[in-house]
This record gives C-alpha cells, structure tokens and sequence, in this order.
C-alpha cells in the first residue's frame, strides 16, 4: 500500500507485505515476496510444507497440537516428553496446546529412531517429519506447525481526495443504502483482524485519526494478541486502512466517508508491524470475538496463507466453532492473480471476497476460482478514469509504519476489498437483527443475502471469475426479507442458481486410445472381449477381437501398450464407451489423473505413479471445483493445467505438464482432436472413435 498524506504532500510510503508462513502476504510481488526474519516477536523459518513441496514460514521449533481429552496429565506429560516436546501454553481455543520442540540434534536422534531420518539435523523438513510422527501416534488427534500469515495488500502511487475520489462507495449502492436507518448501540460489532487500529496516546478507546469513529470502539473493547495487551495500536497502517472503509465519520464535512460508521468496531491486533501474524494469535483473534459480548458479529479477515497451503485442523475447527456462534467470517482472496483461492477464505464458512475495479471487472491481480463468492471494488494502480488519481481505494490511515504521520491514503488489494463486504454484512445484521418470528439470522442466510443480491458481472449464477458478482449494499438491504433462504449445499453454504448434469457412462466398457509407430489405434474392452481398431489409412479401419488377452495384460506386461508408448512417445488415454476420459498417462507410461465412470476425480498421480490428490494434506490444489463440485480443472503439482473443464465436468482439453494440448472434447465427451506431446496434430482421433462405436454397434470383427 503506498499514499501521500494530505492534500499538496508528496511525501510517499510503501508498505511492503511479506509471506507468514501461515497467511502468506498476496500483494506483494513475487520479487518482494521472502520470509521475515521475526513475526510477532518470534523467530521464522521455512519449511516444505506448501503446494507442491514448496515452503510455508513457520514460527521455529513450534507445533501446535490437539491430544487426545482422556489423557491424564502425567501421561501427557510422558507423551510430551518421549517426543522431545516442552510444553508453552496450555488451554488453547479448542483444547489445544502449544508446544516448543527439541533442538534439531534431539529431533534428528529420534527421528532415526523411528526410522524417519532427514538428510540434515537442520534440515527445514526435520520439523514436517516431526509432526508426521505425531500424528501416526494414537494420542494425538491432530497438529499444525504455527505457520505465518500475512496482509492482502498491493503497493501502489502517493495520492489523497474525498469523497469524490470513493468511487467505491457509490458502485456498491451506497448512497441508496445509508438511506436505511441503520440504528446505533445495537450491538452490532464488526471484528477487524489485522495489524491494528490507530489510537491516541496508546489509550484503546481513542482513535488516533481525527477522521475515525470513536464510537466504533466504545462497546467492544479490542485486543493486541502480538503484545498480549488490551492496546490493539497499529504500528503498520494495513490494519487501519482497512478499519476506516467501515468505520471512518461521515457526513461530517471533512475526510472520507465509510460504510456503517453506526456499528462498533473491535480491533484485534494479530499481524505485527510487518503486516505478518501466526496460525496460533488469527484462532486467538477469531476466539476474541467469540467471546465478546455483542448481538452480533462480523469478522474481517484481510490476510491469507499462501495460495495451495491448508493451514490445518486448529484454524479449521476455530472456523467451525465462529460459525456456529453466529459469527459472519469474510475474507480476502489474495492478490496473486492465481485460479486459487487461499485460506482462510476457502473455507466454506467464510465469504471469500475478491477484488474488482472501477469499472466492475475482476481486477487481474485477484485470485479466483472454485472457493470464490464474490468481489468488491478493490481498485488498481493506474489511473484509468484520468482523474489524476490512482483508482484505488482511499482509506484513512498513517504513513507505512509512521502512526504520527497520519493522513488519507489511497491503497489496492483484495485486502481492501474484503472490508466492503463485512461493512455491508455488518448493516444487514443491523437491520435485520430480529425477523418477524423473532429470529436472528444465521451466517449462512446472512451469507444468502450478500450473495443473492450481489449485481452479477457476467452470465447469470456464479461463475469462478467474479462469483456472484460485485456487493450490493443498496440491494441486500431493500431485498433481503425477500431473499429465499437456502440450506447448505454438498460445498457449506454456496448459493447455487444451477445444477450441474450428471455424466452417466456404461461401467461395463473402457479402452485406451494410442499413437503407434503402426498408426492410431484404439482398444475397447467389452463384456465379449477387447477390441482393437487401427486407423489404416483413407476410409479403412482394421478391427481384430483379441481372445487371448485383456486390456490390463496389454497394458502393464513387458513389452506391453505402455512400454510400445513410452518407446514411441505417444499419448496414451484411458477412456470409457462414449469417450469419456477415464485417465491421461505421459509418454513414460506415469499416470496422471484418474476419474471414475462419472467423469468424477478420483485421485491424480504424478509420471512415477505417486499419489497427488485433488487437494492433498499440505493443501495443494490439484483440481478446481465450482460450487456444485463440478469439475472446472485438473492441475499438476506446480498448478500446470493438465484439463480443463465445463462447469457441467464436460471436458473440454487434456494439456500435458507443460501445457501442451494433447486432446480435446466437446462437453459430450466426444473427440474432436488430439495431438502428440509434442503438440503435432493426430488427425483421426474423433472418426476413429467414432467408426469404432459404430462398429461395435453393428458390425461383425473378425478373429
């Protein structure tokens, strides 16, 4: 985030967001992207944790634990114990604890104990191997390393203005929706997760800004979990910046204006100076407001882990837990432009908010995709409406670091998209506290409501892009005891205005289609027995019955299909009897995803026949789903698209590792092309397919 204070300054600041090992920044480029040193105080290191193998910072020679309830304390402290572990806190949220390892000497010792031996008793992966061991015992339910998270926030050019320059404001109706009366000392509290909030002098019910409500921290008294004081001051203005898009005065005649100043606020201080913050102080953050005492609740949470990375069960269950208190949990998408959407805004409880600009489209450096529900303007660098301003979103905060230097800032990211959509959350709370029977809403009917009335960006429904669209503060206040409200669908609680089509295929017949040296061929396995048609030449295919053999024994023996393909570097795919993909292999025989007679995924592997999995136990996502579950893509372990598909798991390409094509099908499944790895052109494909059905249908092969 980079402002200038006031009007005629050019003094600037950047703020530069790091990745936590836990919530990884995502604006940052990937230049800028590297491990701090300290998070909260504490050191970091990386450990290969992520997608694909890669790195998640971590607080070191930490593990946070959930041990069997029935323990007695002398045999948790022999558990303890016989793992090398010290205990640090006890009586986390949930029943966890947190625990401080052995040195990496001890560690090494007993990992060659158990017969786990790394390659260095400092390797980063010593504390990974650690927590497997862990978790194979039977008195331990469940682990995450304390891994670090970051804010969502993009850097962008020093500039300041008013109301004017809130365009933001006016594209999410809000001038429509402050005609609402939207009543004070309600109760309605909106939890700001993040680095902070700007006071006075350190006092925690002062604001430090001339343009922040004071109002917004009279009844909830906030939180620095960094500190571990009741002074949730913010030494990084991230946190602050995103407070005032909810919590700035308005219509006061100066400064800007801000969605449901009314509310209060409940700053939480989880992410350092830095903008970085652990896995452990987010749950303590998310049990902060648990806890308060409100009607209710709303939790912003501008940050995320980095993309691919399932922080674990502790944050997990703390979600669960949020939600079924009635909390609202909306959280930002990252900033890496990637078909990704990180945690913890893919949990199904949360609101995952993206980020548009000025002009309603999905700003490019939002990640998107199967987890997204909808974006909110979160502006970009460039000044495309010539204005002579950067067409971000203009907060009230301080310069980077410098909370003496405060000021209007101008910032990008899905970081400032995110609050748009807690601020609107917060007023429908506000002004649907109670229905008629006397009820509060649910999240998951207040999460109906923003989606449902959100202004759609492009085809009706959702879509990975931009979800259901761009928020509407004006819409879900005048709409929503109209809204229908929904039971969770087979995702959590996604809005669904489709169905997917189920794919049905006969189980009773697969096959297998090959570039030979001999020419295209294609083996159906049938109840009679397996077929063979060869592509030899104009208007001739050759059909043979083989009898003393099946499609296993061709595939797998010595000197069988697989080795005749990886001799002759061909493409060899798997598929059912109306051409739907059953598996894809590479030249080297190594199979790269499964899928069921569905169409359904099964599990995806890489060339030596190594699991992956659609979404493996580090988080790295290998498939994208839309919010029926229907198929959108398979990727490998570095997020290459191996195919894609429609929203109904019609597939639509099969691409190789390096995103060669190597066939492609209508959303029936049939072949319209396919290709070499080489990425030449294999004519026949879809004819040969054809005539083969055809064949089976009719005719008479010969022996």
């Amino acid at each position: 985030m980079r402002g200038a204070g006031n009007l005629g300054r050019n003094r600037g600041w950047v703020m530069t967001v790091v990745g936590l090992g836990s919530c990884l920044a995502l604006g940052a480029d990937a230049d800028l992207v590297q491990t701090p040193e300290l998070v909260s105080g504490q050191p970091v290191t990386q450990v290969p944790m992520g997608p694909a193998g890669g790195g998640v910072a971590v607080v070191e020679r930490t593990l946070l634990l959930e041990l069997d309830p029935t323990l007695s304390s002398a045999r948790r402290a022999e558990l303890l114990e016989s793992y090398g572990l010290r205990l640090e806190r006890d009586q986390m949220p949930g029943g966890w604890i947190k625990a401080r390892t052995a040195e990496p000497a001890e560690i090494d010792r007993l990992l060659r104990r158990h017969g786990r031996p790394v390659a260095h008793p400092t390797d980063p992966g010593a504390l990974r191997a650690l927590l497997e061991l862990l978790l194979d015992d039977p008195r331990v339910r469940a682990g995450s390393p304390n891994s670090i998270c970051a804010a969502t926030a993009i850097d962008i050019p020093p500039d300041d203005d008013y109301y004017d320059h809130q365009w933001n404001l006016p594209q999410i109706g809000m001038e429509e929706a402050w005609t609402h009366r939207i009543r004070r000392n309600q109760g309605i509290v909106i939890g700001v997760l993040d680095t902070g909030f700007s006071l006075k002098n350190g006092d925690p019910t002062e604001p430090g800004h001339r343009d922040l409500s004071k109002r917004a921290l009279r009844d909830v008294p906030g939180y620095d979990f960094v500190d571990d004081d009741g002074v949730p001051a913010d030494s990084n203005a991230h946190g602050t910046h995103v407070a005032s898009t909810v919590f700035a005065k308005t219509d006061n005649g100066r400064g800007i204006a801000a969605i449901c100043h009314k509310l209060n606020l409940c700053p939480v201080r989880i992410l350092d100076e830095n903008g970085n913050g652990t896995l452990e102080h987010l749950v303590d953050g998310i049990e902060w407001i648990i806890d308060c005492d409100a009607n209710g609740k709303v939790i912003n949470m501008s940050l995320a882990f980095p993309s691919g990375y399932e922080p674990g069960a502790y944050l997990a269950q703390a979600i669960a837990r949020a939600d079924s208190a009635g909390v609202i949990l909306v959280a930002s998408t990252g900033n890496e432009g990637l078909p990704v959407v990180p945690y913890p805004a893919a949990y199904n409880e949360v609101i995952a908010v993206g980020a548009a600009d000025r002009y309603g489209n999905r700003a490019p450096y939002s990640n998107y995709g199967a987890a997204l529900d909808l974006v909110a303007p979160g502006g970009v660098e460039e000044d495309a409406d010539a204005d002579g301003y950067p067409d971000g979103i203009l907060g009230a905060t301080f310069a980077y670091q410098t909370p003496d230097d405060p000021g209007y800032w101008f910032a990008v990211g899905t970081s400032h998209a995110a609050p748009h959509v807690a601020g609107v959350a917060g007023m429908v709370l506000s002004d649907c506290h109670r229905t008629e029977d006397g009820r509060v809403l649910t999240p998951l009917e207040v999460r109906n409501i923003v989606l449902k009335t959100a202004r759609n960006l492009g085809d009706a429904g959702w879509d990975p892009i931009t979800g259901y669209g761009l928020v509407s503060a004006s819409q879900a206040l005048d709409s929503w005891a109209s809204v229908e409200i929904e039971r969770a669908h087979q995702l959590g609680g996604y809005v669904t205005d489709y169905a997917a089509v189920p794919r049905h295929y006969p189980p009773t017949m697969v096959g297998v289609i090959a570039m030979l040296p001999e020419g295209l061929v294609l083996f159906l396995e049938t109840d009679e027995g397996l077929f063979c048609f060869r592509d030899a030449g104009p208007d001739l295919v050759e059909a043979w019955l083989l009898t003393e053999t099946d499609l296993s024994t061709l595939m797998d023996a010595d000197g069988g299909l697989i080795q005749a393909i990886a001799d002759a570097g061909g493409l060899l795919a798997m598929l059912d009897a109306n051409g739907g993909l059953l598996a894809t292999l590479d030249a080297n025989g190594g199979l790269l995803a499964m899928l069921d007679a569905n169409g359904g995924l099964l599990a995806m592997l890489d060339a030596n026949g190594g699991l992956l999995a659609m979404i493996d136990a580090n988080g790295g996502f290998l498939a994208m789903l839309d919010a029926n579950g229907g198929l959108l893509a398979m990727l490998d372990a570095n997020g290459g698209f191996l195919a894609m598909l429609d929203a109904n798991g019609g597939l639509l390409a099969m691409l190789d590792a390096n995103g060669g094509m190597l066939a492609r099908l209508d959303a029936e499944g049939a072949i319209i092309d396919c290709m070499t790895i080489e990425g030449e052109s294999l004519d026949g494909c879809s004819s040969l397919q054809n005539w083969a059905m055809s064949f089976l249908a009719d005719g008479d092969p010969a022996d």
